[in-house]
């Protein structure tokens, strides 16, 4: 089975072996944990049903660096403020030098967790409702992620996640064995060339 096609499939309860394939999404760059900011980022685009919308403004206006990149599909009142909803785009390396990542589905799945998980950074989104060949319907919140079910709950994690830094690089290392157990040996010399490209950052 194709990406394309488990996209729109419910979480999985159960644990079928699914086809993999390319593993395009799968590239990271890799700064030390210790030099990492402790702080929270994302940057997309004004996709979905309003679930980054309301992230995006509650957060951003709290001074988190969340914010959309680019408006698309004609949602131009999604950014209320320019100055706090509107900002460059971030690069996957950039993004890499925070210790806390945000991912948030757009019309579909979420296509930048599968690099996320691939890091050396914490995931924070809302549970998956759809699934890949990722099969992220068996991805445990508190064990491969830290669970947001909405913006007023981010505040309450990144304070657990700053005061519990060695469950923080816990969740990272389960996440790390999650797509490893799915990439078997492609996973390693992605994450070797990568950590090379992080230099440049």
């Amino acid at each position: 089975l194709g990406d394309g096609q488990m996209r729109n499939s419910p979480p999985s309860q159960h644990g079928e072996t699914l086809a993999i394939p390319p593993p395009r999404q799968v590239k990271a760059s890799f700064h030390p944990w210790g030099e990492k900011k402790e702080s929270l980022v994302w940057s997309g685009v004004t996709t979905g049903d309003g679930m980054r919308r309301d992230f995006v403004h509650r957060l951003s206006e709290r001074g988190h660096d969340v914010r959309f990149a680019r408006v698309v599909q004609g949602k131009d009142g999604w950014i209320a403020n320019a100055t706090t909803h509107l900002g460059e785009n971030i690069p996957i390396p950039a993004m890499l030098s925070r210790k806390y990542l945000l991912i948030l589905p757009g019309n579909d799945v979420a296509t930048g967790l599968k690099w996320a998980l691939a890091s050396n950074s914490v995931v924070l989104m809302p549970p998956p409702e759809k699934e890949t060949w990722l099969m992220e319907g068996l991805l445990l919140p508190w064990v491969h992620y830290v669970p947001v079910g909405g913006p007023d709950l981010v505040e309450e994690r990144l304070s657990w996640l700053r005061t519990h830094d060695e469950d923080a690089k816990r969740i990272v290392s389960a996440a790390n064995e999650w797509m490893n157990s799915l990439l078997g040996s492609f996973f390693s010399p992605v994450k070797e060339v990568m950590t090379i490209a992080a230099v440049s950052v």
